[in-house]
């Protein structure tokens, strides 16, 4: 995503048992509910050219935070994330396989319930859950961490901003779930994974 290099980390302090939250100051494309549109692209290389990218999105008909005019949805944002491996026990397959993973991002951060599901984008993913491939992505995504999501509340009259910053405003933290598809692919003589967006 066009900028991720040049986040400024902001400590806000929270009269609400006193607590920090890092948040990043250059978050983007918030909506009241939550519909929000997140691309992070990165590459690597492996011992044979493993090129990796990956794009989280937000499902059609996912749950949706709700919030009043006084409010500002903050977005989880990647503090590390790993990418899976192409499976090096796998020879290589002869088309583009594609493997969606759903998990939940925890007021803390912390990646729990992972679980790979079928879209239309990915309608056999469930197929190879228990495979190399479905292994590689569960094994990468539960070790990702994030600055956990939360819901700011302004006090009247302020002006509502991403860093949740006004003197007498409060932050909530929520849990989020959030989907990932991956796409692994060989037919080229190399062995790629990448992803694209899907929707339920």
């Amino acid at each position: 995503m066009p900028g991720f290099k040049k986040w400024a980390h902001v400590a806000i302090k929270v009269k609400k048992e006193n607590k920090k939250w890092i948040l990043s100051a250059l978050r983007s494309n918030k909506s009241k509910i939550l519909a929000v549109f997140f691309v992070v692209l990165a590459s690597g290389c492996a011992a044979i050219s493993t090129k990796v990218d990956r794009e989280m999105v937000i499902p059609l008909g996912a749950t949706r935070y709700e919030v009043k005019d006084d409010q500002q949805f903050i977005m989880a944002v990647p503090i590390n994330i790993r990418n899976p491996e192409y499976p090096e026990e796998v020879d290589g397959i002869n088309q583009k396989l594609h493997i969606c993973a759903s998990f939940v991002v925890t007021e803390e951060g912390v990646v729990e319930e992972v679980e790979i599901v079928d879209m239309p984008a990915c309608p056999d993913s469930r197929l190879y859950a228990a495979s190399a491939f479905g292994r590689a992505v569960v094994s990468a995504v539960s070790g990702w961490t994030f600055f956990g999501a939360a819901i700011c509340s302004f006090p009247e009259g302020a002006s509502k901003n991403d860093n949740c910053e006004d003197e007498g405003a409060t932050l909530e933290p929520v849990a989020i779930r959030l989907t990932y598809n991956f796409i692994f692919d060989s037919s080229s003589g190399r062995k790629v994974v990448s992803s694209r967006a899907g929707k339920n």
